[in-house]
């Protein structure tokens, strides 16, 4: 086991408790407008995402959630895994992952928007 530091500790920490302060907004806004707006139908979600700032909301939503979820599990994986392959490759599909659900997520935030 190394004793080295991954050396972006203090951004880190900065951007992990930035992004939990903007979910501690965003979290209740988001459940409190789609228990209120929504019905259960697409319809419903059609006409709440037309609106901008619900487009926006949930967008921001989506992406801070990935960020911070992207940035928990590689404190984990760079604090637990020992073995340098595998931490790499737990950290390289943590991205990948993130990567792809944020590209997958805005898309559909996109097109359910927009009409589609």
């Amino acid at each position: 086991m190394s004793a080295k530091s991954a050396g972006h500790g203090t951004g880190h920490f900065i951007a992990e408790r930035l992004t939990a302060i903007l979910l501690l907004f965003l979290t209740p806004w988001f459940m409190i407008s789609a228990a209120m707006s929504l019905d259960g139908t697409f319809e419903a979600a059609r006409l709440w995402l037309a609106s901008p700032l619900n487009a926006i909301g949930v967008g921001l939503f989506l992406l801070i959630s990935l960020h911070h979820m992207r940035l928990g599990v590689q404190v984990i994986a760079e604090d637990y895994l020992t073995k340098v392959g595998t931490r790499r490759l737990v950290l390289g599909v943590n991205t990948l992952i993130t990567l792809l659900a944020a590209a997958v997520g805005v898309f559909a935030l996109y097109k359910i928007s927009l009409g589609g």
